[in-house]
């Protein structure tokens, strides 16, 4: 449904100012005469019949006055307030069935790549993500998500102690610990209290090794 279109009115030859000005916020009208609208003394005319005893708002623009009647107003916003529910509605609903896909894809991730040993979620910061210009998370555009170990973990060759990430040691210059947030699960859940899951390709090839040797 669009915005009701006004009648247009023609302005008097000379218009009073304080006339002009009471229009400029909006005036409450009551439709009188089929053909012009005295407001103050000033007659605004019309090339069309106007409603007679209808209630309308008047304002002007820079060649025509507008009047807008009450009834098509009233029905517009009556029209405009369901299409927002609506419309809420189905972003609502939106946004619940990508809540639950992400869910699904987290469940089926940890699923079919179980991690057997106690860790956590974690991301390398950076000091420009911690800057007052970012989002203060100390991620970066291209920030991804690491394994985190909250106990020494073995395979192998590979070894990491307890407060490491599975790709990589914390280092002073590369994912350190700006913020003293490792080890917290700061970044485990995303905003919906959904389990983020590792998306560091490094992390991803050693947890492929840990699934072989449980085969």
């Amino acid at each position: 449904m669009d915005y009701p279109k006004p009648l247009l009115l023609r302005y008097p030859y000379y218009l009073d100012p304080h006339v002009l000005n009471s229009l400029k916020g909006g005036l409450a009208v009551l439709i009188s005469e089929s053909n012009q609208l005295v407001i103050q003394g000033s007659v605004f005319t019309s090339d069309n019949l106007l409603p007679v005893g209808e209630e309308g708002t008047i304002w002007p623009s820079r060649f025509h006055a507008e009047l807008y009647l009450k009834k098509d107003l009233q029905e517009f916003q009556v029209w405009q307030k369901e299409h927002n529910r609506l419309k809420e509605q189905q972003q609502t609903q939106l946004r619940i069935q990508k809540a639950q896909a992400r869910q699904e894809a987290s469940d089926e991730f940890y699923r079919r790549h179980p991690i057997p040993f106690a860790f956590s979620i974690e991301i390398k910061e950076a000091l420009s993500g911690l800057s007052a210009s970012s989002w203060g998370d100390g991620q970066k555009r291209n920030t991804v998500y690491h394994i985190y170990t909250q106990e020494e973990v073995r395979l192998g060759r590979l070894y990491r102690p307890k407060g490491e990430f599975l790709c990589s040691p914390v280092k002073s210059r590369s994912g350190a610990n700006w913020s003293d947030s490792l080890g917290k699960d700061s970044h485990c859940l995303d905003a919906d209290g959904i389990k983020q899951v590792p998306t560091c390709k490094r992390c991803l090839d050693i947890l492929k090794r840990f699934s072989k040797t449980s085969v």
